[in-house]
């Protein structure tokens, strides 16, 4: 549930807020989780949840819970009821919703079979296919008598799971009849019916269920323009909402590009972070935030980002939670002459590409990508430039210029007086000399506190860093570094001195009031 603190700010900033009671129900997710205690502590958490967030007008509806597992099962449906009927007893003036997850919900029953169908149907179709072609050679079809493999465990039901929710099978699996069955119980005991990745469902779920409301509850960062496309043409479909707006702790490393060949959704050491925020950890927009920006049609001028060039024709795992490995620099030393990928997000028909005002390429938008127009082009310093056109006339441009070798230190703190046992978080980032972020540079900083006030905690944005968030001593990740102040009972002043090789030292008081 949301804290209050959190509440307040969107009742400030106009933020729609949909309130979620629970990640898990009675079935587990991890072990000792809070599945031990919902049955019987569930009513009493509505109740108080409702009670501190009723007067919020930043709340809109209610969710009861989020990817359940038992929502592809009598019981479950027959829980959401309950639990629906008690939100409305409690508040009849909101909305209720429960994110369903056809994957999840299948995956303990007949996931597997529903998978198996779609394949043996897409292997039928190619057979099909290559007979009509003139090919002789039939499609590889599984034997009857070949034993189904039982429940997996670890990697192989996660490569199940996989290929059901990402996969190139996904979309029947979602639109399978079976799939639909297992969710109808469920979906139709609340206000409004919240799909998990199910964007294939929206059209057919308007024809069958014509008073149903949908609600994207979360989508791939790697379908933004499709979903949003999904939305505008359907209107019993609502809006979409990624996973996701803001990076966090936990399921590691599953918005990480990997050039090895390993899978995203294992584990693999160090990461700590998802890495598939609009919004990196420290707090701070990645470039898939101005891409969707301009699919929702709230931009006009195109976005350059530029493909980290250490990867530069190499193949990653694909995975619909990734977007794009961009960063906007132009700034690459070390890479004069060599092969570097431009993106440009645009609305436009067209984009020109120009260094230094010469033309290196005009691309139509949309040919990879919804919004996208790709540049393959050799690195040179200078400056970039993108123009946007339709109809042959330039709407829009931006530019990216590189920037010079001086590398300074600047902190900057969200206040500049707080009160006792509060905290302040402090941005640390490197700049040339004319303060633009060094988005490319690197530099090992440590964080000194003395005074009426402690280091709570440091941090980069990077998503495999080996340290600890308790850590005096971090390298920056895209230019930045987010310290946590905290300050003690006593008022008096904060002294906080950043320093590091190559750079002056930098310094910002925070008084405590």
């Amino acid at each position: 549930p949301c804290s209050s603190a959190l509440l307040e700010a969107c009742d400030r900033m106009g933020m729609l807020v949909m309130d979620e009671l629970s990640d898990v129900w009675t079935m587990p997710k991890n072990v000792h989780d809070y599945s031990q205690y919902f049955y019987w502590h569930w009513k009493e958490a509505a109740r108080d949840m409702v009670r501190k967030d009723f007067n919020h007008p930043s709340v809109i509806l209610y969710s009861m819970g989020n990817e359940l597992p038992e929502a592809g099962r009598p019981r479950g449906g027959a829980l959401n009821r309950e639990v629906n009927g008690f939100f409305k007893a409690l508040d009849s003036s909101r909305y209720t919703t429960n994110a369903a997850n056809g994957t999840m919900a299948t995956m303990f029953t007949n996931l597997e079979e529903i998978v198996e169908d779609v394949r043996r149907k897409q292997q039928l179709a190619q057979g099909e296919m290559r007979q009509q072609k003139g090919m002789l050679q039939e499609p590889q079809m599984p034997r009857e008598d070949q034993p189904k493999e039982e429940a997996a465990e670890g990697s192989a039901r996660l490569n199940m799971i996989m290929a059901a929710q990402a996969g190139p099978v996904a979309d029947e699996v979602v639109c399978h009849p079976k799939m639909e069955a297992a969710l109808t119980e469920f979906e139709s005991a609340m206000d409004i019916a919240g799909y998990n990745y199910m964007t294939m469902l929206h059209g057919p779920d308007g024809e069958r269920y014509p008073n149903r409301l949908v609600l994207a509850t979360e989508t791939y960062p790697g379908e933004v323009a499709r979903v949003w496309e999904s939305v505008q043409e359907y209107p019993h479909v609502l809006g979409e909402m990624t996973w996701t707006g803001y990076d966090y702790l936990g399921e590691a490393g599953i918005g990480i590009f990997r050039y090895d060949g390993t899978m995203n959704f294992a584990a693999h050491f160090p990461d700590s972070v998802a890495y598939i925020g609009d919004i990196d950890i420290t707090g701070y927009r990645r470039p898939v935030s101005y891409y969707r920006e301009l699919v929702y049609g709230l931009r006009e001028e195109p976005y350059i980002a530029v493909q980290r060039p250490e990867h530069y024709g190499q193949a990653y795992t694909p995975s619909p939670w990734l977007f794009s490995d961009t960063l906007a620099s132009w700034t690459w030393p070390g890479y004069e002459g060599k092969g570097i990928v431009v993106e440009v997000y645009a609305a436009d028909e067209e984009v020109a590409l120009y260094l230094d005002d010469r033309l290196l390429d005009c691309k139509a938008v949309g040919a990879e990508k919804p919004f996208l127009a790709s540049f393959d082009v050799t690195y040179r310093p200078g400056r970039l430039t993108a123009v946007g056109l339709r109809n042959g006339q330039e709407t829009h441009r931006t530019e990216l210029a590189t920037l010079g070798q001086e590398v300074r230190l600047r902190v900057s703190a969200d206040r500049e007086i707080i009160g006792a046992d509060d905290l302040v978080f402090v941005t640390i980032e490197l700049t040339d000399g004319d303060g633009n972020v060094q988005l490319t540079a690197i530099r090992e900083l440590t964080v000194s506190v003395t005074g009426a006030g402690c280091l709570e905690g440091l941090g980069s944005a990077d998503p495999q860093a080996w340290n600890y968030y308790q850590d005096d001593t971090w390298k920056t990740y895209d230019g930045r570094l987010l310290a946590a102040i905290r300050s003690g009972e006593e008022t008096g002043e904060i002294r906080i001195v950043v320093s590091g090789e190559g750079c002056d030292l930098a310094e910002r008081i925070i008084s405590v009031r």
